[in-house]
């Protein structure tokens, strides 16, 4: 791992554990299934759910 690059496995492995795998299966999959637009309009409206 690069210096300030995140450990991408240890933050999957952490989620994971925090949602149970099924909820993580789920959630991994609908995110698979999103085009890049949709996962930007997605990550966007989370960090601002203001925004309409």
């Amino acid at each position: 791992m690069e210096l300030g690059q995140p450990d991408i496995e240890q933050i999957v492995h952490d989620l994971r554990s925090a949602l149970g795998e099924e909820a993580f299966a789920e959630a991994w999959e609908q995110g698979r299934a999103m085009t890049l637009n949709e996962a930007l309009d997605y990550a966007l409206e989370e960090a601002d759910p203001e925004t309409p």
